[in-house]
């Protein structure tokens, strides 16, 4: 009983009774020793009063812990046909971290990518994007100032009876890189050698020819060059035309300048046709050419497209 005693916590009525009857017993046995027992209360804590401000805002519903903004991914602008170069610039990148993920994004084709290659496939714009770990969202280019012309007629001219119109020759513009053989093609046509005339074989201004069919109606010729100087003789050949005929050479394939015709034709709004030049070049791969053109938007009909070549 006394083992017990000293391990159990009992109530204080019954320490007081029970107890110390007991100890009374234990002392007048053994009256040389003193039985003594110290016993341990517990302090009761209050529950800690709330101030006023907390419990108006806990009345209210909102929690006093503020919450940091939840941390995500940098979201950038993109548009169509962007440049390597503006890629770089939305992300803030260099050039060559562009370079190599587009070596990810883009395993189908073999185009040679430089910063100043236009990417018409939106996919790999996208993918090039995601790789550099931004999100993306779709802006307009803002290097292209929308005009809006101002209509100064109170009532709109009407236009011109078909009989007062006469017809005039339609204009055709021959572009595509240097040294693909544009100039010789149009040799062909006029039956004269102008590229033996040219410095180092290569054009180096717009030339311009009538050329008459066989049922008296002639057709005009520009030829433009393709070397990377010429850009701005380029644009103007593409803006006075009405269809541009892209030559292309087999062994070469899509080049730089060929992308860029691409392209102001597209701005120009004028259809294109292909000329797969120097199919007689050991080596030659048409479909190889016909997926590269197919890259870049002109989807020719041996795949499935409407240009024709």
């Amino acid at each position: 009983m006394y083992k017990n005693l000293l391990f159990r916590r009992l109530p204080f009525r019954f320490i007081k009774k029970e107890c110390f009857t007991q100890f009374s017993e234990l002392k007048s046995f053994n009256s040389n020793h003193v039985i003594t027992r110290h016993l341990s209360v517990s302090i009761v804590h209050c529950k800690k009063r709330k101030p006023e401000e907390e419990k108006v805002v806990l009345s209210n519903g909102r929690s006093s812990i503020r919450y940091s903004p939840k941390a995500g991914k940098e979201v950038v602008g993109i548009w169509r046909n962007m440049t390597v170069q503006d890629i770089a610039n939305v992300l803030k990148k260099d050039v060559d971290h562009v370079l190599k993920a587009l070596e990810f994004a883009d395993k189908i084709s073999d185009t040679n990518y430089t910063k100043k290659t236009i990417i018409y496939n939106p996919q790999i714009i996208r993918d090039v994007v995601k790789i550099s770990g931004f999100r993306f969202k779709l802006v307009p280019n803002p290097d292209q100032e929308i005009e809006e012309e101002e209509n100064k007629d109170a009532v709109p001219a009407p236009p011109a009876a078909p009989e007062a119109l006469r017809p005039r020759p339609p204009v055709v513009c021959v572009m595509g890189h240097v040294d693909h053989g544009k100039t010789t093609l149009l040799d062909a046509l006029r039956d004269t050698s102008v590229v033996d005339q040219e410095f180092g074989g290569i054009t180096q201004h717009i030339g311009a020819f009538e050329v008459q069919l066989s049922s008296g109606e002639k057709v005009t010729f520009l030829d433009t060059p393709g070397h990377a100087a010429f850009t701005a003789m380029r644009s103007r050949g593409a803006h006075a035309t009405d269809v541009v005929v892209l030559v292309v050479a087999a062994d070469d394939g899509v080049m730089e300048q060929t992308v860029e015709s691409i392209r102001m034709a597209r701005e120009a709004n004028v259809p294109i046709l292909v000329a797969i030049n120097k199919m007689d070049k050991p080596g030659v791969n048409i479909e190889r050419i016909l997926r590269a053109l197919a890259q870049h938007g002109v989807v020719c009909e041996a795949v499935g497209g409407d240009v024709v070549e």
